[in-house]
């Protein structure tokens, strides 16, 4: 299971850094609001692989998004609303 939670990481590391190139360039403000929202569930979905591989006594280093982006996501609490 601990493979399953770092393809999974892995996954949202990787959309994370897709959906922010993305946005360059984009004034559409709906548009903006559904990167927004896709990132920030891509931000809850990163922390919640996170705890449960370090609670399977792994870790994880970001291959997509920086390592201080990355440490600032896991670092801060889960995000809700709109």
């Amino acid at each position: 299971i601990l493979d399953a939670y770092k393809v999974g990481a892995t996954i949202e590391d990787l959309d994370i850094y897709d959906i922010e190139n993305s946005i360059e360039g984009i004034d559409n403000k709906d548009i903006l609001w559904v990167y927004a929202s896709l990132t920030k569930g891509s931000r809850n979905h990163l922390r919640s692989f996170i705890r449960n591989i370090v609670a399977n006594g792994s870790t994880y280093t970001p291959q997509y998004i920086s390592q201080s982006e990355f440490d600032g996501i896991i670092n801060s609490p889960m995000e809700t609303g709109f």
